[in-house]
């Protein structure tokens, strides 16, 4: 009998754009760090959030936030192989028709991120 061979996928999810220390300056810089050191040490995948303001949960809404498409595009000049998504992006935050649209179009060849988007889409 031939053992099964097992193979488990890692995603890092950066539910929060705000560090102690970084500056607004210093903050794009401190999560390019991150995607690659997730890219660097096995990770499958690198998801970010897609909200106008911090989630209270998290943090205040007051505090640094990123629009999510632009962070990706923008993660995947830094990375080559970490598939690249938003977790669960609202529908209510902007046209559906768009949303396969994004600021980096990752479905044609040729461009930053090429088959490496996840769409994932929510309420």
């Amino acid at each position: 009998m031939t053992a099964a061979r097992l193979s488990i996928r890692m995603g890092l999810q950066i539910p929060n754009f705000t560090y102690p220390g970084v500056g607004a300056a210093d903050l794009f810089e401190r999560i390019a760090a991150i995607a690659v050191a997730a890219e660097n040490n096995g990770f499958d995948s690198v998801f970010v959030m897609d909200h106008f303001y911090q989630l209270p949960m998290l943090g205040k809404p007051d505090q640094e936030m990123f629009e999510a498409y632009s962070l990706l595009t923008a993660i995947a000049a830094r990375t080559s192989t970490v598939r690249l998504g938003a977790m669960v992006g609202g529908m209510t935050y902007r046209n559906p028709a768009d949303r396969h649209r994004p600021r980096c179009d990752f479905r044609r060849p040729g461009d930053l991120g090429h088959r490496r988007r996840l769409v994932r889409t929510g309420a």
